[in-house]
């Protein structure tokens, strides 16, 4: 265990296992990654069987584990009381010591205010099969590094909505939970999790292209909003938005290769649907778990996959290949499951389908209790809690 050698090395990464410490780090992003969304299908699962508060605890645990997956793709090595940085130089240096569950949070937001941060997630986000930095340029916002920013803001990516995390992990998992009882209702509980997966759905290895399209439509109008508010006779702000120049807007902002695509055809469509930083913003400040939990899921989807996608990233910078990874994966995928050791997928895509018949399931019926929806969805359940899938069809 890397927590036991540097606990033997003095809290301490010695010159000489530097290079291994390296590349522990590195491979150790994938299987943080693999492990949260291994929680996060536990909290769907979870959520299906009415356990609300069971959904919370394991939710804020994807969610801590995401965050350690993509500081670890990044050079940063979050320990037991004990976090290193790897430099530029290769020298594994001493940061601070404080708690895991401190230093996640701590330093993920002071990744989040760095422009390599921005960088990245500029060029992980690919809506439409073009990364998100090409997109801004002719944004009106202060270019690439302005527009992350505000989508981090407004996914509520900070210290204080991951702090507001934990706290409701201390409370779903420290205190009774039915003293009060705090449900949701099985209909939304089935449209919660349709959606859920709905956001994930591949198009190919290591893309998102319904959650990417999702962030873009909320940049878009946050770029659009603020100088196109319509004002009444008097010239005053009516506090609505003028869409009446938005296709004009688009088409100067879109790439050069979006204009006739479907993607194009419904961002036209868009003034009329609501911004997914509204979903973050309905539930981030209360305590009570059937108002925030939808929230929650939603910024660990997000976060894992700027976590997900960071890995991909730093396979392909480094020269390698799903191949070099594939064991790992394929070790995973049995163990939980997704297939026999001897019956490898030949697509791994196809594993999406069986998660499509499930949300058929969910949203093809109107369920009278809970009991009725989880015989409805009968063998599907282990399906929808199989958030691993997300592992196969993004790094084999």
């Amino acid at each position: 265990m890397a927590q036991d050698r540097i606990e033997a090395d003095g809290k301490t990464v010695p010159a000489a296992t530097q290079g291994e410490f390296a590349k522990y780090l590195a491979a150790s992003s994938f299987v943080h990654c693999g492990d949260s969304w291994g929680y996060l299908g536990r909290a769907i699962d979870a959520l299906i069987r009415g356990d609300l508060h069971g959904a919370v605890h394991l939710t804020y645990y994807a969610e801590l584990r995401g965050a350690i997956s993509l500081l670890a793709s990044e050079g940063i090595y979050i320990g037991n009381s004990v976090n290193f940085v790897l430099t530029a130089g290769g020298a594994v240096d001493l940061v601070t010591k404080d708690p895991t569950h401190s230093a996640a949070w701590m330093y993920l937001s002071a990744w989040n205010d760095q422009v390599r941060s921005k960088s990245l997630i500029s060029k992980v986000l690919r809506p439409g099969g073009t990364t998100l930095s090409v997109w801004a340029q002719n944004m009106p916002s202060g270019g690439v590094n302005s527009v992350v920013s505000e989508l981090l803001t407004r996914m509520a990516f900070d210290l204080q909505s991951f702090a507001n995390d934990r706290s409701r992990r201390n409370t779903a998992s420290y205190t009774p939970t039915r003293l009060v009882i705090e449900d949701l209702s099985v209909e939304v509980t089935a449209s919660a999790v349709s959606r859920f997966w709905q956001v994930l759905e591949p198009s190919s290895r290591g893309t998102f292209p319904i959650m990417d399209q999702l962030l873009l439509k909320d940049v878009l109008k946050a770029s659009y909003a603020p100088t196109h508010q319509e004002v009444d006779d008097s010239g005053d702000f009516t506090g609505e938005i003028d869409w009446t120049e938005w296709e004009h807007w688009l088409r100067h902002v879109a790439p050069a290769s979006i204009p006739g695509t479907a993607l194009f055809q419904e961002l036209l469509s868009m003034p009329a649907q609501p911004v997914l930083s509204a979903l973050f913003d309905a539930g981030n400040n209360s305590v009570q778990p059937a108002e925030f939990i939808e929230a929650m899921l939603s910024r660990t989807s997000v976060l894992l996959r700027l976590a997900t996608g960071s890995c991909v990233h730093l396979l392909e910078d480094s020269g390698l290949s799903e191949a070099n990874i594939a064991p790992w994966v394929q070790s995973l995928s049995v163990v939980r499951g997704l297939w026999e050791a001897d019956d490898l997928p030949e697509d791994m895509l196809d594993l999406w389908s069986d998660i499509e018949d499930a949300r058929v399931t969910l949203d093809s019926t109107t369920y009278a209790s809970p009991h009725a929806l989880l015989n409805a969805v009968g063998s599907q359940l282990l399906t929808l809690g199989q958030a691993e899938r997300v592992v196969a069809w993004s790094f084999a």
